[in-house]
């Protein structure tokens, strides 16, 4: 009965407007064949999604040019142009082949082709230590379990060599706790600013930026600018 309930548009509806759902599943089996072909194209619909395009077009011109770049989860490679416009190399993973092959197809063939894009897991990255000057994580953070969260931080400090852009659900300071994610729960908007900055910098992250792209009644959804501090120095 409980699932019912949850799955309910009034349930669910309200639940989105305060930060206790996201709409989306970070679950490998999701993002395939009819949701695959209509990701971009219901999120084009979206207002922030324009906004979160933005914010990332202003932030890479705060990096140099021409380095090397990871997008994980890279989805239909929403950023991949903006990041060649500054002649920057592009590897994108997805663990979804069917999004990777909407990214060959809203990308090009042969804008595609001068990317390197692979099938994989965020947690279990194929790549050695240090192998990209900067990294992307979008729309992912809040979508996994509290433990997937922590490996994939880790994975993502392991294979970044100076820059990290990602975007977070932060739970306002004026909202109250959240319970604690149960079982496979997804992370959500229950951690505060404060949470989410100590992890960062327990990974060696500081906060050179951050951008609101969209305000809800408890959370704000940001994105931040880390660099890593000994890199930085």
């Amino acid at each position: 009965m409980l699932s019912r309930l949850k799955q309910h548009p009034a349930v669910r509806k309200l639940a989105h407007a305060v930060g206790l759902l996201e709409v989306e599943k970070a679950d490998p089996d999701h993002y395939r064949g009819d949701v695959a072909r209509d990701y971009l194209k219901k999120r084009l619909q979206q207002e922030y999604w324009h906004r979160e395009q933005d914010v990332v077009a202003e932030l890479l011109t705060k990096v140099p040019e021409r380095i090397s770049v990871l997008d994980v989860p890279v989805g239909t490679g929403r950023f991949v142009e903006m990041c060649a416009a500054r002649q920057m190399t592009v590897t994108g993973l997805d663990i979804s082949q069917d999004m990777l092959d909407v990214a060959r197809e809203t990308l090009g063939a042969e804008l595609f082709d001068r990317c390197r894009m692979l099938q994989g897991s965020a947690d279990a990255m194929p790549f050695d230590d240090a192998s990209f000057d900067l990294v992307i994580c979008f729309r992912f953070f809040g979508l996994i379990p509290m433990s997937l969260s922590q490996r994939v931080l880790d994975e993502l400090r392991r294979v970044c060599r100076r820059w990290l852009i990602i975007r977070v659900p932060v739970r306002k300071a004026s909202a109250p706790p959240l319970p604690p994610a149960v079982g496979e729960e997804p992370v959500g908007s229950r951690m505060y600013e404060h949470e989410l900055v100590r992890m960062f910098q327990q990974r060696g992250f500081s906060v050179r930026e951050q951008h609101s792209v969209e305000e809800r009644s408890d959370v704000s959804y940001v994105v931040y600018l880390l660099e890593l501090e000994r890199a930085a120095a």
